[in-house]
Protein backbone atom coordinates (compact mmCIF):
# COMPACT_ATOMS: atom_id res chain seq x y z
CA UNK A 1 0.00 0.00 0.00
CA UNK A 2 1.53 3.77 -0.95
CA UNK A 3 -0.69 6.21 -0.22
CA UNK A 4 -0.52 9.78 -1.26
CA UNK A 5 0.62 12.99 0.90
CA UNK A 6 -1.50 13.31 3.47
CA UNK A 7 -1.47 16.81 5.53
CA UNK A 8 -1.19 16.46 9.01
CA UNK A 9 -4.27 18.41 9.81
CA UNK A 10 -7.04 16.02 11.37
CA UNK A 11 -10.02 15.11 9.00
CA UNK A 12 -6.90 14.77 5.85
CA UNK A 13 -7.61 12.29 3.86
CA UNK A 14 -5.65 10.18 1.04
CA UNK A 15 -8.47 9.88 -1.73
CA UNK A 16 -6.68 6.53 -3.31
CA UNK A 17 -6.37 4.54 -0.16
CA UNK A 18 -8.95 6.72 1.91
CA UNK A 19 -5.91 6.69 5.05
CA UNK A 20 -7.39 9.49 7.39
CA UNK A 21 -5.44 11.56 9.76
CA UNK A 22 -8.26 11.31 12.93
CA UNK A 23 -6.24 13.09 15.95
CA UNK A 24 -2.83 14.41 16.48
CA UNK A 25 -2.14 14.99 20.28
CA UNK A 26 0.79 16.92 22.04
CA UNK A 27 2.36 15.54 24.56
CA UNK A 28 4.06 18.73 26.51
CA UNK A 29 6.36 16.71 28.68
CA UNK A 30 8.01 14.34 26.16
CA UNK A 31 8.10 16.95 23.25
CA UNK A 32 6.53 14.59 21.07
CA UNK A 33 2.78 14.51 18.88
CA UNK A 34 0.83 11.56 18.71
CA UNK A 35 -0.70 11.09 15.04
CA UNK A 36 -3.26 8.46 14.89
CA UNK A 37 -3.98 7.08 11.69
CA UNK A 38 -7.43 5.22 10.04
CA UNK A 39 -6.31 2.91 7.38
CA UNK A 40 -9.37 1.31 5.26
CA UNK A 41 -9.17 -2.58 5.94
CA UNK A 42 -10.12 -2.82 2.15
CA UNK A 43 -6.51 -1.08 1.45
CA UNK A 44 -4.55 -2.97 3.38
CA UNK A 45 -4.79 -6.07 1.38
CA UNK A 46 -3.04 -8.94 3.58
CA UNK A 47 -2.45 -7.18 7.07
CA UNK A 48 -0.77 -9.75 9.23
CA UNK A 49 1.89 -10.40 6.26
CA UNK A 50 2.67 -6.69 6.50
CA UNK A 51 6.52 -6.56 7.37
CA UNK A 52 7.47 -3.08 7.35
CA UNK A 53 6.06 0.85 7.90
CA UNK A 54 7.75 3.36 6.59
CA UNK A 55 6.67 6.98 7.35
CA UNK A 56 7.91 9.35 4.99
CA UNK A 57 7.97 13.50 5.91
CA UNK A 58 8.04 15.95 3.62
CA UNK A 59 9.95 18.88 4.60
CA UNK A 60 10.96 22.50 3.50
CA UNK A 61 14.71 22.94 2.44
CA UNK A 62 17.25 21.18 4.88
CA UNK A 63 19.07 23.42 6.62
CA UNK A 64 21.68 22.00 9.00
CA UNK A 65 21.19 23.55 12.17
CA UNK A 66 17.38 21.40 12.06
CA UNK A 67 17.92 18.16 14.05
CA UNK A 68 16.17 14.95 12.16
CA UNK A 69 12.48 14.86 13.49
CA UNK A 70 11.98 11.59 15.50
CA UNK A 71 9.49 8.85 14.66
CA UNK A 72 8.25 5.97 16.30
CA UNK A 73 4.85 3.77 15.47
CA UNK A 74 2.78 1.42 16.84
CA UNK A 75 -0.22 -0.47 15.70
CA UNK A 76 -3.62 -0.25 17.84
CA UNK A 77 -5.32 -3.60 18.17
CA UNK A 78 -8.93 -2.47 18.87
CA UNK A 79 -10.12 -2.16 14.99
CA UNK A 80 -13.47 -0.43 14.82
CA UNK A 81 -15.31 1.19 11.62
CA UNK A 82 -13.74 -1.32 9.11
CA UNK A 83 -10.10 0.12 9.89
CA UNK A 84 -6.69 -0.27 10.76
CA UNK A 85 -5.38 2.06 13.40
CA UNK A 86 -1.36 3.11 12.89
CA UNK A 87 -0.18 5.82 15.78
CA UNK A 88 2.64 7.81 14.82
CA UNK A 89 4.85 9.57 17.90
CA UNK A 90 6.71 12.31 15.82
CA UNK A 91 9.37 14.67 17.51
CA UNK A 92 8.44 18.11 18.08
CA UNK A 93 8.21 20.26 14.89
CA UNK A 94 7.10 21.71 11.77
CA UNK A 95 3.63 20.20 10.98
CA UNK A 96 5.06 18.74 7.58
CA UNK A 97 2.74 16.15 5.09
CA UNK A 98 3.52 12.69 5.72
CA UNK A 99 2.96 9.54 3.12
CA UNK A 100 2.27 5.83 4.18
CA UNK A 101 4.14 2.38 2.34
CA UNK A 102 3.35 -0.72 3.74
CA UNK A 103 5.22 -3.64 2.64
CA UNK A 104 4.99 -7.34 2.64
CA UNK A 105 7.33 -9.17 0.41
CA UNK A 106 8.47 -12.71 2.16
CA UNK A 107 12.19 -12.18 3.79
CA UNK A 108 12.36 -8.26 3.41
CA UNK A 109 15.40 -6.99 4.80
CA UNK A 110 15.75 -3.56 3.32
Amino acid sequence: MDSGWIDLVKGSRDDATGAELMDIEDDEEGGMRKVTVAIPKAAMGQPDEIEEVLVLGRAPEKDDSTPLVDVTYEWVKDYDDDNHGLIIHLGDGELWPIRLQMKAAPGLTE
